[in-house]
């Protein structure tokens, strides 16, 4: 079994499903967006996946940079004060891993 094949045999299915490496990337970029403005103890883990992720993927990165860039923009889309201070710290370290792979930063 490949790393990326999954067998769902909790929902009655006995067949492989060869998993797209990519679909990990989307659904952490999900979980990170679903955070991001929450009032919530989840975005902790938002902003530690954002991180996390963004050391792993570049185009994970630079979507989550440019989604938090969007979101600075707009009045408390970032969430309360304490939030919004983590999220740009997040922007701050994600664009310093930009920098050193050599990626654009706005």
């Amino acid at each position: 079994m490949s790393e990326h094949e999954v067998t769902p045999s909790s929902y009655g299915h006995s067949e492989m499903i060869e998993a797209d490496p990519r679909d990990a990337e989307s659904m952490a970029l999900c979980a990170i967006r679903y955070t991001i403005g929450r009032r919530s103890y989840i975005v902790g883990d938002g902003q530690r996946w954002a991180r996390e992720w963004g050391a792993r993927s570049a185009w994970v990165r630079d979507v989550i940079r440019r989604d938090l860039r969007e979101a600075a923009n707009r009045d408390g889309a970032l969430g309360d004060r304490h939030d919004e201070r983590g999220w740009l710290a997040v922007l701050a370290d994600l664009d310093a891993l930009a920098k050193e792979a050599g990626s654009h930063v706005d």
